[in-house]
């Protein structure tokens, strides 16, 4: 590993804000010289002495100058009394990218994805319908035939012409039937108006339900995980001299 040492001028403007000029050796992360602004990962619950929590904080320009000249605005702040650190929390680190096509660029300090889709964003899903109809029954109907037949006011007898019979077999014998299994020599009968009436049956109406095909309303996006605590060097460590 490369070390990094102070140089005059930032050793003094180290010493001013309370770095540590120590024998050269190489920075660790999460160790006492680490570079400032130098983020490591400890399994235990606080971070060590010169290290903070990698949680978003708010930081006073003037009691943290170091840091807040590397880190500067970046990550939030009004650019002038405060600036705030990253926020790792329930987040995970990804590689910078302004330079490989085949991958979604990523900027410095840059926040994207979420932990769940909701429902609506999803443009295209499986569900399940149903539909329940009501009002149906079976159809009904009612034929009537309403037949008028012409009489004489006056002896309130039958008039259907001469001889005035409904049916009669004048030359057929006391034998003739008026009645014939055959549709030969139809004859319309005058007066008769068939009416029908009655329900068709069936659907009348009905409502749609649209059940989700999850229990939740959004997907988890979440891989398996393990929370341990991001620390970051803002009191702490060595100044990082930017290559030429």
């Amino acid at each position: 590993m490369n070390t990094k040492f102070l140089g005059a001028p930032v050793a003094l403007a180290a010493l001013a804000g309370g770095l540590m000029l120590a024998e050269p050796r190489p920075a660790h992360a999460c160790d006492s010289t680490p570079f400032m602004g130098s983020i490591c990962f400890t399994a235990v619950d606080f971070c060590p002495d010169g290290y903070t929590q990698v949680a978003g904080q708010q930081m006073a320009t003037q009691q943290y100058q170091a840091v807040a000249a590397l880190l500067g605005y970046r990550y939030g702040g009004d650019n002038r009394t405060y600036f705030l650190l990253p926020n790792l929390q329930s987040r995970t680190p990804v590689g910078v990218n302004t330079s490989l096509p085949t991958l979604r660029s990523v900027a410095l300090a840059q926040y994207r994805g979420q932990e769940a889709i909701p429902f609506q964003a999803i443009t295209v899903h499986d569900h399940v319908a149903s539909f329940a109809g009501t009002g149906a029954k079976a159809p009904t109907y009612k034929v009537t035939l309403n037949a008028s037949v012409p009489t004489d006011p006056n002896t309130n007898t039958f008039t259907l012409g001469n001889p005035a019979n409904l049916a009669a077999s004048p030359t057929g014998g006391s034998g003739a039937q008026m009645w014939s299994a055959s549709l030969e020599n139809q004859v319309p009968i005058g007066g008769v108006v068939p009416t029908v009436s009655g329900s068709l049956g069936g659907i009348t109406g009905g409502t749609v339900t649209v059940t989700p095909s999850s229990d939740n309303n959004y997907v988890n996006t979440i891989p398996p995980e393990l929370g341990i605590l991001a620390c970051i060097a803002v009191n702490t460590g060595m100044w990082p001299q930017k290559p030429e």
